[in-house]
This record gives C-alpha cells, sequence and structure tokens, in this order.
C-alpha cells in the first residue's frame, strides 16, 4: 500500500514512479557516521551555474535560477530525499513514515499523526545539535505569512498542520487537522528544509516582515548538509567544504566552488578547456552538450528527460477572448505535432505528449486514472474545422476571419532559453498553417522575476520547467492576483469542481478512491484543456570523468539528492 500511495501522492500529471522507502548507505550503529579523516591530497571540483541564487533556502530562490536546487542540497539535508530513481529515502531521520512501519497512523475522528525519529548525533554547521525543536520551530514559521517569501503561496502543507509535539529532542510528531497525501515529505526540499531555531528564533520574534531579508539566507547560511559554505562572493562564485560532521558520513568530496556564468557559451568554452568539472541544471544547451559529446575526451554527458515544456493559458487577463472559448483550444490542440518538434528540437531524445497532459503515467495501478485523459492527436483537418463551428471562415490568405473580416491573432510569451524559443516559432508556424496568426514575444532575462508582469501574460506563455507535478497548482487559490503577490502557479483557471476534487484528493487516504479522484482531475484538465503540454525537455550536463557518483535527475528530485557520495577516481 504504501509504494502506491506515494506514487499517486506524488506525482499526479508527470510521470508517475512506484515511490520506495530503501534508505542510503547508513552507520551500522545506532549513532552518527565516524567522521572519516581527511585525505592528503584534498578533492576539489569547479561547477557553474548561469546565474547566482538569491538564497541557499530552496523558497527563496526564484524557479527561473537553474541548478539552484542543487546547490541547496549541498548546505541542507532533510529528513529525506527523493533520489534519482523517484525513491523516498530517509536521511536525517531514521526511517520516513509509512502505515506499514506505524509512523504515519489515521485517527479515529479522521485526523492523522506522522512520527519522525532523528539520527543521533546530527549537528548545525556551527556544531550545535539538531533537535526536534528546530522542527517545531520551523513549522511554526512557516505557518506564519507574515514572514513574506519564505512561504510558497503553492504549498498548502502548513495549512493541514494542527499541532506539533516534541517529546524528547530526537522524537517530533506532526498532528495533521486531516489526512494530507504529501505529509511524509513534510521536511524536504519540495516543502521545508529544517531552519536553526538557535539563530533565528530571536529575529523572527523581532522583526517578522524583515526575515526573509536577513543575511542569514545568504552570505551568513547555516544549515545540516553535507557541505558547508566557506565563501560567496556575489557575481563571481560561492565555495563549500566538507561538513566533517554530516550524520550521513563525511562526504567523499572535500571542497566545491560553483562558478556563476551568465553565458551558456562561455560555460561551454570553460568546459573545454578543463576549467569547469561539472554544469550543474540547465546550463548548456543540446546542440552544445552533443558537441561535448564529440569533443570533449575529458568528460561526458548525461541526460533525462527534464522539466516539460508547457503553454500556460490566460484564464484571468485574457486577450483575446477568443481563448476563452473551449473549442478554439481544442482546435489549437489539434494543431500542434509534437513529434516533429521533439525530432526537429531535441534530435529525438525526449518524449513527446500526446495529450494536454503527459501521457506516460507508467504505474499499473495507476490505469483507470490513465484511461480518463482526454487526448489530442495532431490533426490539422479537425482543427480547422472546431475553429470553423465558431462562425468564422477562411480567408484567401488562408487566414481565419469573422464575420467583419477581423482575424484572429494570439500572442506567445516566452523566455530567452534557446529550446523556449524554437518551440514558440514551431507553434506558430502550425497555428498560422491552420489559420491563426501567432505573435511571438521574448521576455528579457530582466523581466524573470517580475511576478505582476509574469503574471500578465498575452493569451499563451511558453515555459519550461513549470512545477507540474502537482494537481493542486491549478487549484483556483493558485491564480497569480495582486493580493497574494502575484506568487500562484496557473494563468488564472479557477473552476470550483476542479478545486473541490482536489480538495477531496488531498485528504484521501485509500489507494483506490486515490486513483478515482486523480482520474476525474486528469479528465477534467484535458477535457478542458487548463494547459498544453508539449514535450519533455532534455536537461543534459557535463560531467568530467574523474567525476563519480553525479548522474542526471530524476523529474522529481535534483542531481544533488546524492552529493556526500560525489568522489574524485583516484
Amino acid at each position: 500500500m504504501a509504494g502506491a500511495w506515494r506514487t499517486i501522492a506524488t506525482c499526479a500529471i508527470a510521470i508517475l514512479v512506484l515511490l520506495g522507502c530503501a534508505p542510503p548507505a547508513a552507520p551500522s550503529h545506532g549513532g552518527s557516521a565516524p567522521s572519516a579523516p581527511a585525505p592528503s591530497t584534498p578533492k576539489r571540483i569547479t561547477a557553474a551555474i548561469l546565474s547566482d541564487p538569491p538564497s541557499l533556502y530552496p523558497t527563496l530562490n526564484p524557479s527561473s535560477i537553474r541548478g539552484s536546487e542543487v546547490i541547496a542540497e549541498l548546505a541542507n539535508s532533510g529528513l529525506a530525499v527523493i533520489d534519482n530513481q523517484g525513491s523516498l529515502r530517509p536521511m536525517l531521520a531514521e526511517a520516513v513514515p509509512s502505515v506499514e512501519n506505524g509512523l504515519w497512523r489515521v485517527t479515529a475522528d479522521g485526523r492523522a499523526e506522522t512520527t519522525w525519529r532523528l539520527r543521533d548525533g546530527i549537528q548545525w554547521h556551527d556544531g550545535i545539535p539538531f533537535t526536534s525543536t528546530d522542527l517545531a520551530f520551523t513549522v511554526a514559521v512557516l505557518q506564519d505569512r507574515e514572514v513574506g517569501d519564505l512561504v510558497k503561496v503553492r504549498d498548502p502543507a502548513f495549512s493541514f498542520v494542527d499541532s506539533v509535539e516534541t517529546p524528547d529532542a530526537r522524537t517530533v510528531t506532526i498532528k495533521w487537522r486531516q489526512p494530507y497525501a504529501e505529509a511524509d515529505q513534510l521536511f524536504t526540499r519540495d516543502h521545508a528544509f529544517p531552519i536553526p531555531r538557535h539563530i533565528l528564533e530571536a529575529a523572527y520574534q523581532r522583526d517578522k516582515a524583515g526575515f526573509s531579508a536577513l543575511p542569514y539566507w545568504s552570505i551568513e547560511y547555516v544549515g545540516t548538509g553535507p557541505f558547508r559554505l566557506r565563501d560567496w562572493q556575489p557575481g563571481s562564485h560561492m565555495t563549500f567544504v566538507a561538513n566533517d560532521a554530516y550524520a550521513l558520513g563525511r562526504p567523499k568530496l572535500d571542497q566545491i566552488e560553483i562558478r556563476f556564468v551568465p553565458d551558456p557559451s562561455t560555460v561551454f568554452a570553460n568546459v573545454l578547456a578543463g576549467s569547469i568539472d561539472l554544469t550543474l541544471g540547465k546550463t548548456v544547451s543540446i546542440e552544445q552538450a552533443l558537441e561535448a559529446q564529440r569533443r570533449w575526451s575529458e568528460g561526458r554527458i548525461d541526460t533525462a528527460p527534464g522539466n516539460a515544456v508547457v503553454m500556460r493559458i490566460q484564464f484571468l487577463y485574457t486577450n483575446p477572448p477568443i481563448v476563452q472559448q473551449l473549442p478554439f483550444r481544442r482546435a489549437l490542440e489539434h494543431a500542434i505535432d509534437r513529434q516533429q518538434m521533439v525530432d526537429t528540437l531535441l534530435g529525438g531524445l525526449a518524449p513527446a505528449a500526446d495529450t494536454s497532459l503527459f501521457s506516460t503515467l507508467e504505474a499499473p495501478e495507476l490505469a483507470p486514472a490513465r484511461d480518463q485523459v482526454v487526448r489530442y492527436p495532431y490533426d490539422p483537418r479537425q482543427s480547422g474545422q472546431l475553429i470553423q463551428d465558431l462562425g468564422y471562415t477562411r480567408a484567401a490568405d488562408g487566414l481565419f476571419k469573422d464575420a467583419a473580416g477581423q482575424g484572429i491573432s494570439v500572442g506567445i510569451r516566452t523566455n530567452v532559453e534557446d529550446v523556449n524559443q524554437k518551440a514558440t516559432l514551431a507553434i506558430a508556424d502550425f497555428w498560422r498553417q491552420v489559420g491563426v496568426q501567432a505573435v511571438p514575444e521574448i521576455f528579457p532575462q530582466s523581466a524573470a522575476n517580475d511576478q505582476e508582469y509574469r503574471a500578465k501574460f498575452p493569451a499563451f506563455e511558453l515555459l519550461r520547467g513549470l512545477d507540474m507535478t502537482k494537481v493542486k497548482d491549478f487549484h483556483s487559490s493558485q491564480r497569480k492576483t495582486a493580493e497574494n503577490r502575484w506568487q500562484g502557479t496557473n494563468g488564472g483557471y479557477g473552476n470550483p469542481d476542479y478545486d473541490a476534487l482536489v480538495d477531496r484528493y488531498l485528504v484521501t487516504i485509500p489507494v483506490h478512491e486515490r486513483v478515482d479522484l486523480l482520474g476525474q482531475i486528469l479528465h477534467q484538465l484535458s477535457d478542458q484543456v487548463v494547459v498544453i503540454v508539449l514535450f519533455w525537455d532534455v536537461e543534459p550536463i557535463l560531467i568530467g570523468n574523474r567525476i563519480q557518483n553525479v548522474s542526471a535527475r530524476h523529474r522529481l528530485s535534483s542531481h544533488g539528492w546524492n552529493a556526500s557520495q560525489w568522489d574524485l577516481a583516484a
């Protein structure tokens, strides 16, 4: 039951895999791992990302900062981590709560409890013991909306927490107001890395409004991860050194330098020159990675299907109004040849999506949900017919016109990423072929974090890397508005029936009931064309041949999940 439960809870739209609970290598005794002596010749590597992350705490980093999630896992460890197979493993905890091990329990009154038991001897980077009171403090802070940007708008987990009990220094029990699907992932990167009470409690009580702006979150960071921050030079680099007291044993590397190199071509040149050993996140293009494969004898590339390339649809600030009409959205779905896009843009290395959602819901127990997805195969004739049925006719130039002679022109906004720009041009061409004029718009990197500007995109916004793995992201509470500081996750979609389904889904435990709800959710999202999913992007990373135990990430993890095991060959 636990494997199926975690599969359904973690991936509702993306590839769903069976999440196991196999732990990483751990000390054979009950205490912390003994620290290995530092080698006589220090093991150092140099990595690169495209821009500085503003923080080492994930919720303070915009999704546009590629690789920031890897850096966060150098400095932080949660109680559990999703590995590169999609399995949830214990890290600072002895075990991940599950129904089978008795640490995840539904009470008679319809509430739930999850209990975590910490490994012995865990320390913060400053040597202060890490205890259950730090976890209680973490929950208290992240339940407090007065702390601003530290809290993810899209994360309902903390609204479900009723109380936190700390019966001893190594045990914490979370009391939930109602069952919550991701309760076993509360203290992970996706929800909340622990924060140190001994450093931050006084500042939190003194100034909540300014709490997320403290230098602690960046240049003064103290975490629990395998590496501690030694130096941070904004605009240049940051340096991490091994945490000798790391709870799972001293890391194999002694030092990791992260360079901020804003130009992919410069990154690529430095890799070929031997001054960069490893790239983090989406740093180089597919073309550069393939060229590296031909020219870079000192290293290799690793690729895995990354995030989806999708088109969000503007439901809140819609222009032109025809985008609100469902037959028109369905027509645009049928007009897209996804396989041709994958073959042309990615050399066939990534799977296309033949639906408005991801078609590869792989887990066998999800077949009933998978069958509920509405598919829109490439069919230009059907596309044209749907638009014609809306009262439009084709003019001599091949474009549809209404009775007043007005054509249909829709904007598609995207960012400066090469794949996104090429995909946008391909979409514009497909739509032009069925009679719809599409107007591409490229927004500059300087506008990437302007949330109001981003919320008010035109008819469509084509982007890579949106968080499409959670059905709650299309809940009406996630609409970007001035009231939530433009921090939502969907393009303004709001449907009471959908909201009700998601609300039920998030609190339903029996697997068969969850599969049934998931099927209804997937049906509504695809039937109503809430988002147009194009294909899985490929996220290549370049890895020097001497580097061991680094691989491309799973869709649900980062390739920093096992950073303590990164190593250099002798």
